[in-house]
């Protein structure tokens, strides 16, 4: 799972197999891993943040750290709602960025060319705005390897470019 902030990941399984999977979680702010491997004492924890390609990137922490990205929020959207927990939140008060950060990213692909983790066959992603970046970075395991992909993509534009549901597909599906 990428973008595994507080263990938060979306693949439930029976009990009776869960011997049988080993689940990674990716997680972009190093502050979260003590956080993750409690929940998750199973899970292998990376504080890898993973884009298209291996460089730096800013990133937007944000007031509620579940919106933090890469992007910033779509102007258009901030006196919308969004429900978080349960409660209806102003998005400008949840996206509005604390601090802004430089990152060091890498591609799903370079990581697994370079044995820094084991291959893996199913991929879920909670990025906001940038599955469609970390997908393009991790094209050549998903041919490979992938059976699976399950990601949180938004129909509206959420954040300043942002991939769409409709970018995604036309990706996934031309691949």
């Amino acid at each position: 799972h990428i973008g595994g902030r507080a263990g938060s990941v979306s693949f439930k399984c029976s009990d009776n197999l869960n011997h049988l999977i080993q689940e990674y979680i990716f997680e972009a702010d190093k502050e979260c891993e003590e956080m993750i491997k409690i929940k998750k004492p199973k899970a292998k924890v990376f504080s890898y943040c993973l884009d298209k390609e291996c460089g730096f990137r800013d990133f937007y922490l944000n007031k509620n750290r579940y919106t933090s990205s890469f992007l910033k929020p779509n102007k258009n959207n901030l006196n919308f709602y969004q429900s978080i927990n349960g409660k209806n939140v102003l998005i400008a008060e949840s996206c509005t960025p604390e601090k802004k950060i430089k990152l060091e990213t890498y591609s799903l692909d370079y990581l697994l060319e370079e044995n820094k983790i084991k291959p893996i066959d199913y991929i879920s992603l909670d990025t906001q705005g940038s599955e469609l970046d970390i997908i393009k970075g991790g094209i050549n395991t998903l041919k490979k390897n992938i059976i699976a992909v399950e990601l949180e993509v938004s129909l509206i534009e959420f954040y300043e470019n942002g991939s769409s549901f409709f970018e995604i597909n036309k990706f996934l599906n031309n691949n």
